[in-house]
Formats: structure tokens, sequence, C-alpha cells
């Protein structure tokens, strides 16, 4: 008898828990990162640059901060990661 209320205790425990339990919604690898990708691409005479910027969840606020605030900030953020990128 005293068993059969601990196992029913235990799974009740186990029930609640897994029923309370929040999911993170955090970046995999930190929520202050800031992750690059480049892949270049040859095609005949062409040679293609994919650059990808990965803004985990705090400065990705921050960016769109800077976004909302400045109208250009877009094109000066592009033309200063383009004259970084050397091949």
């Amino acid at each position: 008898m005293k068993m059969n209320r601990a196992l029913l205790a235990f799974v009740g425990a186990i029930g609640l828990s897994i029923a309370l339990a929040v999911p993170a919604f955090a970046h995999p690898l930190g929520n202050f990162t800031i992750n690059r990708f480049s892949q270049l691409s040859l095609n005949g005479d062409r040679i293609e640059v994919l650059y990808v910027v990965d803004y985990a969840e705090i400065p990705a606020f921050q960016e769109k901060q800077r976004i909302a605030d400045d109208g250009a900030y877009i094109d000066r953020l592009v033309r200063d990661l383009s004259h970084g990128l050397l091949l």
C-alpha cells in the first residue's frame, strides 16, 4: 500500500513537472552572440559572395533600435560589411 502511494506520488510529480515545463526560446549559442557565415560561389567569370550575420536576441534587439532611429543605417551597415570582405 505504501509502495503504491510512493509510486503514485512519483508519477504525479513527473507528470506535473512535464505539464508545467516552459520551453527555452534562447539562441542556441547564447543570448549575446553574433555569428557570421560567408560562402563563395564561382559561376563562370563571376564570384558571388553570400554573407550572413546571425544576431542573437539582445544584439538583434539593439540592431532593431538602430534601424528604427536611423533610416540610412542599413545602407551604411551594408557598405561597411562589404568593405570588410576580402577575396
